[in-house]
């Protein structure tokens, strides 16, 4: 469940989608605000029921930027196949993230089987097409959320050390860094975590170096350790 509120999260932050809930008894992608709207949670019969239902919806607000092209027309195969993609993501961020999807607390999964039914008569290759178009969104879900992670980590790092900073910078804190060498107490911290950012981007670049899988990924972390590296040694402080 924490898995997929970061997901969430992560796509509000990221992908600028909006995550809208109300009374309203309807769960959907609109595609014209980039919003996925869900009923409250208090009105799902269970947790894996909202949470099944919300990894759907996420995956159709990945058709804006994986341009998947989304029709209201319920009858035409195009929407039967964005349905497919939507819930074959869903398995596959279920998967990913150790969450136990159930297919049936979705108030239209009968509807869909019928519908997918229909489209696959009309195209063979129907359900390649759309594991090919989940397996994209997937790939896009698990990048965001896997950002969202490791900057809110290094921000929460920041702060906690420049809480530390400030609590070594108090008057006898001061002296008797001044005593053992040190002109200014922060240097303790600043030293500590200066280590620990070095020690993090080494071995980034090494895994990098070493030609390990997921080299896209590990260049962004590389890039955000470096962005939060500049950060640090700006003259301000994270708040």
């Amino acid at each position: 469940v924490k898995a997929i509120q970061e997901l969430s999260e992560a796509l509000k932050a990221k992908d600028n989608l909006k995550i809208q809930h109300s009374e309203e008894g309807r769960a959907y992608y609109s595609p014209m605000a980039h919003k996925v709207h869900m009923p409250n949670a208090e009105l799902f019969v269970s947790e894996q029921g909202y949470y099944s239902t919300l990894l759907h919806e996420l995956g159709h607000s990945t058709s804006k930027t994986l341009g998947r092209k989304i029709t209201g027309d319920k009858s035409t195969d195009a929407y039967a196949k964005e349905e497919l993609v939507a819930e074959l993501t869903s398995y596959f961020m279920s998967a990913e993230l150790g969450f136990e999807y159930d297919t049936k607390q979705h108030e239209q999964h009968a509807a869909y089987i019928n519908s997918w039914i229909s489209a696959l008569k009309n195209d063979k290759n129907l359900i390649f097409k759309a594991s090919s178009q989940a397996s994209k969104a997937t790939t896009f879900q698990l990048d965001k959320r896997h950002d969202y992670v490791v900057e809110k980590e290094w921000a929460e790092e920041i702060k906690r050390q420049n809480e530390k900073t400030r609590k070594l910078d108090s008057p006898r804190v001061m002296d008797n860094a001044i005593v053992n060498g040190f002109s200014n107490a922060g240097d303790l911290a600043n030293a500590e975590i200066n280590l620990r950012f070095a020690k993090q981007m080494a071995q980034i670049a090494n895994r990098i170096a070493n030609q390990e899988p997921g080299q896209d990924r590990l260049m962004r972390e590389l890039r955000q350790a470096e962005k939060i590296w500049d950060y640090k040694h700006s003259p301000h402080e994270m708040t």
